[in-house]
């Protein structure tokens, strides 16, 4: 009895050692299975929650009964088990200091009193330091994951974005290319990462790309418009965001490229409305100005010429016969003037008569043939017989038509006086289509002297010749071009001085205008008693 009662405190202090022990080894099982959790790649933090709740009774000294939460905001996690008792202690998770949820441990049954209820001051410690590493793990997590979505942001707006975007380092060597990039560059990823953003300029852009690097080493941001070359050589204008900033403690620059192709093109088109509204506008003020003058020189112009032929038939005097003959001769030419005055200051807006464009040259041609067959002038016509007619009033396009071949005669005159296989005016007509709409447009081509490109710019202004005075009145094309516009067309030219010039005259098949031939040919018929 006596050895046995002396072997009991040792067998005691053995139970409490192997106990002690036993909490430890449930301790780092616990943050072990935690652990090994959190490890396990993209792992979320509910799964995290999941496992840990039902790590938590196994790490509790009376196991078989005990049961646990985890609550995290709105969501809750328990073991199969659970239910509310009034055996459990709780610890709060925290994160950066606010409480964001709690884990609750807790017993089905009552067992004997220890430190806290029937728990240990051990499992107080175990469950504070699992709440504490779990908030930090929350933390970990969040910041992961608001960085994984800021990575997949990021890389959804490179990959989607509308515009192209070149990574290049200070080298000018092409480190990333998204998909935008490679569409319209038109080479592969591959190739853009072997190359320098240098051999996407064309050469007339390379002092400038080297430049725009320079200004980058003393500011992060820019804003250039520039030119790239496409991998098959086309060349297309752009604006380029080249923006500097450090990646891996090395400078490299990020540059979001725009084509502004359709941006430049409205911008041309933009400036030809305006020179076009303006042209109108000039034509519109003189107009006015030129039907009052016209009608104040119409009737005493004709006294004149009429008093200079009575004249003429009266005296017998040679001498006066041919300065009566010279009253006559520039009177007519005022008057011819005064005509052209007459229809630029013409407003006939609205009616039309359906035409054939061919038989509106062949009219034209008819008129002037003789003059071109005298002066050894060949006129090749190029124009289909199945052409759609076009509303226009058809002495007015006439007109038109008439003017051009006269300016080709002059022009292939001056720069062949005699004769020559080249001495040749094209004419010709196709059908196209432009938004939606059927044209059809007449270009008129001769190889004469050219235009330059300062009369280019004033070429349809109103008394603007580069003729001799007594042999032009500048009112032609400036005539011309307000038919044109009026018929809402479109009278453009081309040229290059010592090769060519053609002018274009674009007519709408259906302008809009309504059919009234009645009044089409009233206006006609005080058009020709002028």
């Amino acid at each position: 009895m006596t050895e046995n009662a002396a072997q009991s405190p040792s067998r005691s202090n053995a139970d409490v050692v192997q106990q002690a022990l036993n909490e430890r080894v449930k301790e780092l099982q616990a943050f072990y299975g935690l652990c090994e959790v959190v490890e396990r790649e993209d792992v979320s933090l509910e799964e995290i929650y999941q496992a840990l709740v039902a790590i938590l009774p196994k790490s509790w000294q009376y196991d078989e009964i005990a049961c646990a939460r985890i609550v995290v905001g709105d969501l809750e996690f328990i073991t199969e088990n659970f239910a509310e008792s009034p055996w459990a202690q709780s610890a709060p998770v925290k994160v950066k200091g606010v409480v964001i949820g709690a884990i609750d441990v807790g017993y089905l049954e009552e067992r004997p009193e220890q430190d806290e209820g029937p728990f240990s001051r051990d499992e107080r410690r175990l469950i504070d330091a699992l709440a504490k590493r779990l908030g930090q793990i929350i933390d970990r997590k969040r910041a992961e994951e608001a960085l994984k979505e800021s990575e997949e942001r990021y890389r959804q707006i490179y990959q989607l974005s509308p515009d192209a975007v070149l990574i290049h380092n200070m080298n000018m060597n092409i480190l990333d290319a998204n998909d935008k990039a490679v569409e319209q560059f038109g080479y592969s990823k591959k190739e853009l990462l072997g190359m320098k953003i240098s051999e996407l300029h064309p050469e007339t852009e390379l002092e400038h790309s080297t430049q725009v690097l320079a200004d980058m080493k003393q500011h992060n941001i820019l804003y250039v418009e520039t030119s790239f070359v496409r991998k098959d050589g086309s060349v297309f204008p752009a604006e380029a965001t080249p923006c500097k900033y450090a990646l891996g403690g090395k400078l490299i620059i990020h540059a979001v490229i725009r084509d502004i192709t359709k941006r430049v093109r409205a911008e041309k088109e933009k400036l030809a409305m305006e020179a076009s509204l303006r042209q109108s506008q000039k034509l519109e003020s003189v107009g006015t100005l030129a039907a009052g003058v016209a009608h104040e020189i119409n009737n005493p112009l004709m006294g004149m010429i009429n008093y200079a032929d009575l004249i003429a038939e009266k005296v017998k005097d040679d001498t006066l016969k041919e300065y009566s003959q010279v009253i006559m001769r520039e009177g007519n030419r005022i008057a011819t003037i005064v005509r052209n005055l007459l229809s630029f200051s013409r407003q006939n807006k609205g009616t039309y008569s359906p035409a054939d464009i061919r038989e509106i040259i062949d009219r034209s041609l008819s008129l002037v043939g003789s003059t071109l067959r005298k002066d050894q002038i060949t006129v090749e016509l190029d124009i289909p017989e199945d052409l759609p007619q076009v509303k226009c009033r058809s002495q007015h396009i006439q007109q038109v038509i008439m003017n051009l071949l006269t300016n080709a005669h002059d022009a292939l005159n001056v720069r062949y006086p005699d004769y020559d296989e080249d001495k040749i005016i094209r004419i010709t007509s196709r059908l196209f289509e432009e938004d939606g709409e059927d044209w059809i447009k007449t270009t008129v081509e001769d190889h004469g002297i050219g235009i330059s490109e300062d009369v280019m710019q004033r070429i349809f202004d109103p008394f603007f010749t580069t003729k001799p005075r007594n042999e032009g009145t500048g009112l032609g094309l400036s005539v011309s071009f307000g038919i044109v516009t009026e018929h809402h067309g479109e009278l453009t030219v081309e040229s290059a001085p010592g090769e060519y010039t053609r002018f274009h005259m674009d007519l709408r098949i259906n302008n809009g205008w309504s059919h009234n031939k009645n009044q089409e040919d009233a206006a006609e018929l005080g058009k020709m008693g002028e």
